[in-house]
């Protein structure tokens, strides 16, 4: 009987050769790091590199690649634990968001602050800043506020067509209009003077409670509280689900570009879209520490930063990048695949350079085991295994590698 046989390693690759010097995910949390409190919030990565880290519990983190630092109201102005937000800016200035301790400022020298009791700003709760020029745009719970380093100027319910009071996330396309996603009055654009509302009474928005939302250049791109992740350029709307496409979860906590692929942080993992394919990283099939995902950030390697309930963690496909010295050392793990992307038969042929027991397993792409190598071993680190895939249609695929201490995740696409 002819058999269709095919391990997904490695994408569109032919044979090659892996270290695992290079693992695709490594995990950052207050056991092996520097970092105090593994609920992670917020992240972002500042013109230096640097990695600004929010926590829920133990305020700011920052780590360079090499060393780690921690602000909170010990020795700067940031006077909450729980940060909702952080975002740089052109000058390298770091904007901090809190829970209720108001909006911190942090020029690389001089800590700046504001909350109600001390400024205009509209209240001590900041999800968002973003930024236009000089004006920073401040998502708060009590409306939309813009700061010119002077001024604060607030639009409400009271005092505008705002839909709702509570701003969760702020973007800004190349016609300079401002989108909001809101707590309860779906989005809405302002171009300074006309707000244009969006909800599921006028629109195919599938939710009131929208909670993050990114512009790539073309669309808009709105997650939501419970029900998926819309696409929006203006005029066409599509709606992602986790009945009608691969997205993990209905809930959407923030998105970010590369390239052509577009990162999602959810609520049951991380998910890829890439065309029309759909990709999904959760701690089943990969290295991601946890099930929630609350952000995403992508340095100039190519490296993702997620922000996970149970740590930080790093990926990147094919092995991250420029990190050499936090990476434990390891056995060399090469990998020949032939043929590679497969239709009939694939095998896999593992040199581990020293006898090492092997655990490999195929998964889906939500994660799904499909089927399991057993513990492989062999007398000089020399092993080939081959599944057989038939039954299973054309997609993405995942093979889990396991080796002592190491551990790789990779795919491929099966046509």
């Amino acid at each position: 009987m002819k058999m269709k046989i095919c391990l997904p390693l490695l994408l569109l690759l032919f044979p090659c050769y892996i270290s695992c010097q290079n693992p695709e995910w490594v995990v950052f949390n207050s056991t092996n790091s520097g970092l105090g409190d593994n609920d992670v919030r917020s992240l972002s990565i500042d013109n230096n590199g640097v990695k600004w880290i929010g926590t829920v519990n133990d305020a700011v983190f920052t780590f360079d690649g090499a060393a780690w630092n921690h602000f909170n109201s010990a020795n700067s102005y940031v006077f909450d634990d729980y940060i909702l937000c952080i975002s740089t800016d052109v000058q390298n200035n770091k904007w901090i968001g809190t829970r209720s301790g108001g909006m911190s400022e942090y020029d690389n020298s001089q800590w700046f602050f504001w909350d109600e009791t001390h400024s205009d700003i509209p209240d001590d709760k900041v999800y968002d800043v973003q930024f236009e020029g000089s004006i920073k745009w401040v998502a708060t719970m009590h409306g939309l506020a813009s700061f010119d380093g002077t001024t604060w100027t607030t639009w409400n319910t009271s005092n505008s067509q705002i839909p709702a009071e509570e701003v969760k996330a702020i973007a800004i396309d190349g016609s300079g209009n401002k989108w909001i996603t809101t707590a309860g009055g779906g989005i809405a654009k302002f171009d300074g003077t006309t707000w244009t509302v969006f909800d599921p009474s006028n629109s195919p928005l599938t939710d009131y409670y929208c909670s993050s939302l990114f512009y790539d250049g073309t669309f808009l791109w709105i997650g939501t509280s419970g029900h998926g992740l819309v696409r929006f350029d203006g005029t066409n709307w599509t709606v992602f689900n986790t009945t009608n496409s691969g997205l993990p979860s209905d809930f959407v906590f923030n998105t970010k570009a590369e390239g052509s692929k577009r990162w999602f942080a959810t609520g049951a993992g991380l998910a890829l879209l890439e065309g029309t394919s759909w990709a999904v990283y959760n701690p089943s099939n990969s290295g991601l520490p946890g099930q929630i995902v609350k952000d995403i950030e992508i340095d100039a390697s190519g490296n993702k930063w997620l922000a996970t309930d149970q740590g930080l963690a790093e990926f990147r496909q094919g092995g991250v990048l420029s990190r050499d010295e936090i990476h434990n050392p390891s056995e060399q793990m090469n990998v020949e695949i032939i043929p590679n992307p497969c239709s009939d038969i694939t095998r896999i042929q593992l040199n581990l350079m020293k006898n090492t027991p092997v655990k490999i397993d195929l998964l889906d792409g939500l994660g799904k085991v499909l089927n399991q190598g057993r513990g492989l071993s062999s007398t000089d680190g020399f092993y080939t295994w081959s599944v057989q895939t038939e039954h299973l249609p054309a997609g993405i695929y995942y093979v889990r590698i396991s080796s002592g201490k190491s551990f790789m995740s990779k795919k491929i696409i099966k046509y």
